[in-house]
């Protein structure tokens, strides 16, 4: 009888593994095909955020091409890119910059100072988003992340983590009127 019962535990064991192998692999093979949320080409979408100024929407800017960078202040990978933008803004003339964070207390901690030349500039703005809106607009809630959408409001890059600077301006420069350094 208990040489019936161990072949029976046995067989109950390795359907079970079967049946998680066969889950697991399935899941796998759906996320590898799944369609990207915010693929290349993509238009501009509308979205909400708050600035020092009150309430605006990521809109349309005909002249500038638009370099969207999602960050956090205290994300070293985020203080990398923000302090790369700051030494060098001269070099991403040409582009409008909106900085995007989830961090509600930013401007109340007056956290955009440790970036002087970034907060001084004309072309470059401040918000705090809400992270559901931004995770449903961009599919991506990670730090940094860098969009950038040319003058028709089309999403021509995406760069998802730490990225150097001549990586940032090769990508704008393939834009009709990016940058030149």
């Amino acid at each position: 009888m208990s040489q019936e019962r161990e072949d029976m535990r046995k067989r109950v064991l390795a359907g079970v593994f079967l049946l998680s192998f066969f889950a697991l692999t399935g899941w796998l093979i759906f996320v590898a095909f799944k369609a990207e949320n915010f693929p290349l080409g993509s238009p501009l979408p509308a979205l909400h955020y708050r600035t020092e100024a009150g309430r605006e929407t990521l809109q349309s800017h005909d002249i500038l091409k638009l370099m969207l960078v999602h960050f956090h202040s205290e994300c070293e990978h985020c203080q990398y890119e923000l302090e790369l933008f700051d030494q060098n803004l001269p070099a991403l003339s040409g582009t409008r910059i909106v900085l995007l964070t989830f961090e509600v207390d930013f401007f109340e901690k007056d956290k955009k100072q440790t970036w002087p030349s970034l907060a001084a500039a004309a072309n470059v703005t401040w918000g705090v988003v809400d992270k559901g809106e931004f995770v449903d607009r961009f599919g991506i809630g990670v730090t940094p992340a860098i969009f950038i959408f040319d003058k028709t409001d089309t999403l021509r890059s995406k760069i998802v983590g730490e990225a150097k600077l001549e990586k940032i301006l090769s990508e704008l420069k393939k834009i009709p009127g990016g940058p030149e350094r």
